[in-house]
């Protein structure tokens, strides 16, 4: 499996996990002021921006060590871009990190 499938796969079961965990999926590999957020997802009164990482091994590090600073500065930024759209004002925003290691979900709340 190619690098692309293998993150598209690590998406499709980070999907599953957050239906399956209370949140309603809003969009996937959605565009946000130029940043592509892997998962876009709604859970009580928060907006969740998720990052997934996917790995098959943690030979070069998990998920969570994976996401830079300058992905987190573009994730910030297009929380910014998002909380002034009339659609999801009232809500708090939250970043996390869904690790995807073979099969095995860590769902990393607050991540940044």
């Amino acid at each position: 499996m190619n690098k692309k499938a293998k993150g598209y796969s690590g998406e499709d079961l980070a999907v599953k996990y957050l239906k399956e965990n209370g949140y309603f999926v809003i969009d996937k590999n959605v565009r946000v002021a130029g940043v592509e957020i892997d998962v876009l997802a709604k859970r009580d009164d928060f907006i969740v921006l998720c990052e997934v990482k996917t790995r098959e091994s943690e030979q070069y590090g998990g998920g969570l060590e994976g996401v830079t600073k300058n992905q987190q500065r573009r994730y910030l930024m297009a929380g910014e871009y998002l909380s002034v759209k009339p659609e999801y004002q009232g809500y708090s925003f939250r970043f996390d990190v869904i690790e995807v290691l073979r099969d095995k979900i860590n769902h990393v709340e607050n991540a940044f």
